[in-house]
């Protein structure tokens, strides 16, 4: 079963998601008891918009391996995604018992208190997380989007500009989720804009920047 586990999680980094739970389905039903086939088709599911079903892949690998520190991160962020915000707290604390130096768990920590609107506390949980690994984008983008509900927008701006160094495409699609933004000039011009040093940000953060068009050059 683990070899099947094994090419479905390649695939699904190959981006072939059909092909990849085609093979994550085999393993569940030739090793039943292989947690990690569970959790990959669980985030493969939650990847193509099926958190139902995810959520029920990932609680069967749980049950499996409440040992797994991934496994209830995943589940936390899933919740935090779908807004419930405790439930996601609850697996981010399982997963921080497990592994208190884990940038992961930190980070669904701080998108469990993203959800509940503590804002403060999920910004201090992703400073924890870019302790531990300051490379961790998705805990740029939480802090970025923390910062800017504590008014921080410098700061919002300073983490979404790690981020276009980190992962461009990821910074892209980040931005365009938060500013609706549409055209792939404009989309240039704001990452431009990020990239380049602003010491008047603008109160807005950047939302208002995009929307508004007051870009710096």
């Amino acid at each position: 079963g683990w070899l099947y586990a094994w090419r479905g999680a390649v695939k699904l980094s190959l981006d072939r998601p059909a092909e990849g739970e085609a093979d994550l389905s085999l393993a569940a039903r030739v090793a039943p008891d292989f947690s990690w086939a569970w959790g990959w088709r669980g985030r493969l599911r939650w990847q193509t918009g099926r958190p139902a079903e995810a959520e029920a892949d990932l609680t069967e690998a749980l049950r499996l391996d409440p040992r797994t520190t991934w496994l209830w991160t995943w589940r936390a962020e899933l919740r935090a995604g779908q807004g419930r915000g405790e439930e996601a707290l609850a697996d981010a604390e399982a997963a921080r018992a497990l592994a208190p130096e884990a940038a992961e768990a930190w980070h669904s920590r701080g998108e469990s208190l993203r959800a509940l609107k503590r804002f403060a506390e999920a910004k201090e949980s992703y400073d924890r997380a870019l302790f531990f690994d300051p490379r961790h984008r998705y805990a740029h983008i939480g802090r970025g989007l923390a910062k800017g509900e504590l008014g921080d927008v410098q700061g919002q701006i300073d983490d979404f500009r790690k981020v276009a160094q980190l992962a461009p495409d990821l910074f892209r699609k980040t931005v365009e989720a938060l500013a609706g933004l549409d055209g792939a000039q404009d989309m240039e011009e704001f990452v431009r804009a990020i990239m380049t040093p602003d010491p008047e940000p603008p109160k807005g953060g950047l939302k208002e920047m995009a929307a508004t068009g007051d870009i710096p050059s």
